[in-house]
């Protein structure tokens, strides 16, 4: 990392940190308000752009965390990464990133505090240190609404080097953020009052109180009287000048919390473009170790976000929604320490994306599909079928930079239960997929044709209900269309995946083509036998091969 030592984009936001709290430097609305505050190096308008931007990213904590770490050039590249997704040059962006670097640095330097100390940049005296997990600490973070920090941790920006503490200044009384409304604007102070000095007389002395103290103390008493006159009038006009402005401000616009501004701020780690094209939210009762639930209301989804009590209830609400144990039919996560990403789909296609980030505030997002049009709490939105493949492309939209997701398994299938059938093909080599609405299954709710190397062609087909399915099952799999003697049909199962279902396999007479047809169906892990059939069948062709060699190259590839 290459700095200039007279850019001035690292001192303001040192400057920034030391003067109003570590806080400001993780609320793009606070830094934005604290880099025109007086004592702060003078940005160009393009360059507080470039920090407001970094700061929104979500990433400052993480580069606090890893600064002068071996994880700190990664974490520095993903911030680049987001910002420059956001319209910004590339040079530029990586200049406010370094920017951040260098002043966060200022914590780890030889030299700066005792690690057990924090400043906190926003209180009566911001110079005085608290040390961490004290009675004082606590009840000063408790105060402190930017952070829902653990009072036995060191809040996320909140230390700064020695050379900082010593140049803090307390911070501008009309700035401040918290939770509800982030930043409140600026207030600018009253000019102070100044008094009428009393003039004293420049004359020559009056002969007449020489000698005589009983003359001069009348003197005396009466310039006393006329100065308390003079003073007494000036703070009654003063007074009344005050009460006409008061009555003058209208009053303070009350805050809806709920509004998709304030809530997309609050929630602003989860995502940089969190909710948009979002209509509404709306609170939902927080459950037990819940701050609180809002949903919010799209136009064909809805998303859930929740902001937890604790760390750790957070990670036990992971624990809930991330389970691997279940027989997912499409599952991808990725877990760390800080955040986590899961996406999953079972076998009646409730599919759901689910993420969360522990830092600045423990937070998750839930969004899932229904099977079937349903109410949608109280923000009165029908919500319609989703498949795996929208949730997935719908979080991406959303732009969360605490981690990158895996590659979700079959994307060209909407059906996560039509995916697990052509499970073990798409391993094959060279082959190719596409989604075929307008293919030879007229009933099918979705069908998607793949070829293969070998020339194989298949259609993976999800029929649209029960009767198409009888329909179906009786033209392709049933011997009528057959060559004598070369109709077959016997049963597959995969044990270790509880799925199985009848294969059929024969010479069309009138193509002379060998064809092979396969359903699907899940057995019960408890071993009472098949589900329902899942209307989920594929349908395999070759122009040359026997009906046998078909088989057998199925065999190698659907069967473990």
């Amino acid at each position: 990392m290459i700095v200039d030592a007279h850019d001035p984009m690292p001192a303001a936001l040192t400057r920034v940190a030391a003067t109003h709290g570590g806080a400001a430097l993780i609320d793009p609305v606070a830094l934005r308000a604290a880099l025109g505050a007086t004592g702060v190096p003078r940005l160009a308008p393009h360059e507080a752009d470039l920090l407001v931007a970094v700061s929104g990213s979500g990433l400052v904590p993480r580069l606090r965390s890893a600064a002068g770490t071996a994880d700190e050039d990664a974490v520095a590249q993903a911030a680049v990464r987001v910002v420059i997704a956001e319209g910004h040059s590339d040079v530029a962006v990586r200049r406010a990133v370094d920017a951040f670097v260098t002043a966060l640095r200022g914590s780890a330097r030889p030299g700066g505090p005792d690690p057990s100390t924090v400043v906190l940049g926003s209180g009566t005296d911001p110079t005085k240190p608290w040390p961490i997990g004290s009675a004082e600490a606590r009840t000063k973070l408790d105060a402190f609404h930017g952070l829902d920090a653990d009072p036995t941790q060191d809040p996320v920006l909140d230390t700064v080097s020695t050379a900082a503490a010593a140049a803090l200044t307390p911070a501008p009384a009309g700035l401040s953020w918290d939770d509800g409304t982030d930043v409140s604007a600026p207030v600018t102070p009253e000019p102070p009052v100044t008094p009428i000095p009393l003039v004293a007389p420049s004359g020559p002395a009056d002969l007449r109180t020489v000698g005589n103290p009983l003359a001069a103390a009348l003197r005396n008493g009466r310039t006393a009287v006329v100065a308390l006159c003079v003073a007494g009038a000036t703070a009654a006009a003063i007074g009344v000048i005050a009460l006409n402005r008061d009555d003058a401000q209208e009053p303070a616009p009350v805050v809806d919390r709920f509004a998709l501004s304030q809530v997309a701020q609050r929630y602003r780690e989860l995502g940089a473009a969190l909710l948009t094209g979002a209509r509404r939210c709306v609170p939902l009762a927080p459950q037990v170790g819940e701050v609180e639930r809002v949903r919010c209301d799209f136009a064909d989804r809805t998303l859930d976000l929740v902001q937890y009590g604790s760390a750790a209830q957070l990670r036990l609400e992971r624990a809930r929604t991330v389970d691997s144990t279940i027989e997912w039919v499409r599952f991808g996560q990725v877990l760390d320490r800080d955040a986590t990403f899961s996406m999953h789909e079972d076998r009646t296609g409730t599919a759901t994306v689910y993420w969360d980030s522990v830092l600045p505030r423990p937070q998750s997002a839930v969004m899932t599909n229904s099977t079937r049009s349903e109410e949608t709490g109280e923000t009165g939105a029908a919500m319609a079928r989703l498949s795996l493949p929208e949730l997935v492309d719908f979080y991406d939209g959303r732009r969360f930079g605490g981690l990158t997701r895996p590659e979700l398994d079959a994307a060209q299938f909407r059906s996560g239960v039509l995916a697990d059938l052509a499970q073990n093909d798409l391993n094959e080599r060279e082959m190719q997929c596409r989604a075929d609405p307008g293919g030879p299954f007229r009933r099918a709710a979705e069908q998607v044709t793949c070829t293969f190397r070998e020339g194989v062609t298949a259609w993976y087909v999800l029929v649209e209900d029960p009767d198409s399915y009888a329909v179906y099952r009786k033209d392709i799999a049933s011997s009528a269309n057959a060559v004598p003697g070369s109709h077959h049909s016997e049963a597959w199962e995969v044990t270790t995946d509880h799925k199985g279902g009848t294969l059929t396999y024969y010479e069309e007479s009138t193509t002379s083509q060998s064809v092979l047809y396969s359903e699907l169906s899940y057995r019960d892990p408890a071993g009472q036998g098949p589900q329902e059939p899942t209307l989920a069948i594929a349908v395999y062709r070759h122009p040359t091969m026997s009906p046998a060699q078909l088989k057998a190259w199925w065999h190698r590839t659907a069967v473990d």
